[in-house]
């Protein structure tokens, strides 16, 4: 029997009300912090945080983040070995967004335990549930994993990498700003862009897939977003399961929780059958890029076929 160790980064928002989806509380998991900073001055990753990185954003202060450094992943890994851990799987924010994974990958090397990093393509609570799916993928696998057998490491570390690509492909991740300004700000988007949009106050809907940002139509209110959100589903993959939902918010509560419903509402019309729906607030290092008003739409499978 192996003991594997989850490391993610904070990306994933694993707050209180999405903790349960990856069951953070398990000693065995470690979430890695980004780094914030306001107007230069760095923020202490502790209670307050969110709070400051809030007001400063709404008082449209200069807030920036930094990817975890390979020493913040050192001390990840080598508390999980300390911790008994005999192998580490370490998920994280898309690499086309973030260089997050460069730094795991650098830090895997430089501790003894083996360390199978791996790319997400996703963020935020689209993370969060693939991590969700890993965890359930990894509990009956465990208790034979004989790590002392030659070859073994390697063949489980190369099913993790087959099951992360296949959870990632079903994972399905949109968001909508309230301004574009903040993602101007921090260089994802153009001023022909920015200047149109607020022009015609247009709200683009934004979907991650593949590991990046694409555009996936253009609304002028969030509920009529929900329709074009159903329209980039695939419908073999989604309807083949129960589905997990995730909604994120930046300083947005009444409009998650009426997206929320709107959301129910269009699941029970298409028949779809949702284990699980949750509306917490996105991360700050995630809200310095897209700013206060921001929701994002998180949809996972709870069923990912099995990768042997």
């Amino acid at each position: 029997m192996a003991r594997v160790g989850i490391v993610t980064d904070a990306s994933a928002s694993l707050s209180r009300e999405v903790a349960h989806i990856v069951d953070a509380a398990d000693p065995r998991v470690r979430v890695v912090p980004l780094g914030i900073a306001i107007d230069g001055r760095e923020v202490p990753a502790d209670g307050a945080r969110d709070a400051s990185v809030l007001a400063a954003l709404h008082d449209l202060r200069a807030v920036t983040t930094a990817s975890p450094t390979p020493a913040a992943f050192v001390a990840a890994y080598e508390s999980l070995e300390a911790e008994g851990c005999d192998l580490i799987i370490s998920v994280h924010v898309s690499a086309a967004l973030s260089a997050t994974v460069t730094a795991a990958r650098a830090a895997a090397g430089l501790v003894r335990v083996p360390v199978c990093v791996q790319d997400s393509r996703t963020t935020a609570f689209g993370l969060a549930l693939v991590i969700a799916r890993l965890r359930e993928w990894l509990a009956p696998r465990e208790a034979s994993l004989d790590v002392a057998r030659p070859g073994v490491v390697s063949e489980f570390f190369d099913a993790v990498t087959a099951f992360v690509a296949q959870a990632s492909a079903q994972s399905y991740t949109f968001f909508v700003v309230e301004t574009l300004a903040y993602l101007h700000r921090s260089g994802r988007l153009g001023k022909t862009a920015l200047a149109l949009g607020s022009a015609l106050k247009l709200k683009p809907l934004f979907m991650l897939r593949d590991g990046s940002i694409k555009q996936a139509g253009i609304v002028r209110t969030v509920p009529r977003s929900i329709p074009r959100i159903f329209a980039s589903f695939d419908a073999a993959a989604v309807r083949q399961s129960s589905l997990d939902v995730a909604i994120a918010h930046v300083d947005a509560l009444p409009q998650a929780r009426l997206l929320s419903v709107g959301l129910q509402r269009a699941f029970d019309a298409e028949g779809l059958r949702v284990r699980d729906l949750v509306v917490a607030e996105l991360n700050p290092g995630l809200a310095a890029h897209t700013g206060p008003g921001t929701l994002a739409v998180s949809v996972m499978p709870t069923r990912v076929p099995a990768v042997e």
